[in-house]
């Protein structure tokens, strides 16, 4: 019980009656009998092997399979875990994959509102001193001194402007 990842390991003879578990005591053996469906649906090799079986007023999903050994078949075995742990861990999961998911986004969104304020400061002051040149301030140059496409457009407009005021 204390190496496996199930919380419920039990073994069963050729008839079905259990042998020894992991969970249930020698006294309380009994209550972890192999239905007599599961034997008949693994001999005729059509096991459902998933089945929900109450033990200690938990419901566990077990787990059930031959048990070979040497090539020849001694019994059955069943492992399982409570459908809580399942549950459980599904759950953590999903509020894991939430979490992230919402960090994500409102790091796009962060990300997304920074790179629209750094395209739209530039464009805000160009127009800002092509309104002011318009209404004759042909003085007022932008102070754009960026590298991309808006600084090379600022530079052009600050050259037209000055090659502007030196016409008039």
């Amino acid at each position: 019980e204390r190496s496996s990842q199930a919380s419920v390991t039990t073994l069963y003879d050729l008839s079905g009656t259990p042998m020894g578990s992991t969970l249930v005591t020698r006294t309380e053996i009994e209550n972890v009998r192999m239905p007599t469906t599961v034997i008949e649906q693994l001999l005729n090799g059509a096991a459902q092997s998933v089945y929900t079986m109450g033990i200690r007023n938990r419901d566990y999903r077990l787990f059930y399979s031959p048990l070979f050994i040497a090539n020849q078949q001694t019994g059955y075995f069943s492992v399982g875990l409570s459908n809580d742990f399942q549950v459980r861990s599904l759950s953590m999961s999903r509020d894991i994959v939430i979490g992230i998911a919402i960090f994500l986004a409102a790091g796009t969104v962060i990300l997304g509102y920074t790179i629209a304020r750094m395209i739209t400061r530039p464009l805000t002051q160009l127009v800002d001193t092509a309104e002011a040149v318009t209404a004759g301030d042909l003085e007022r140059r932008t102070n754009i001194s960026s590298q991309d496409e808006l600084g090379q457009l600022a530079q052009a407009f600050n050259q037209m402007t000055g090659y502007l005021s030196r016409l008039y």
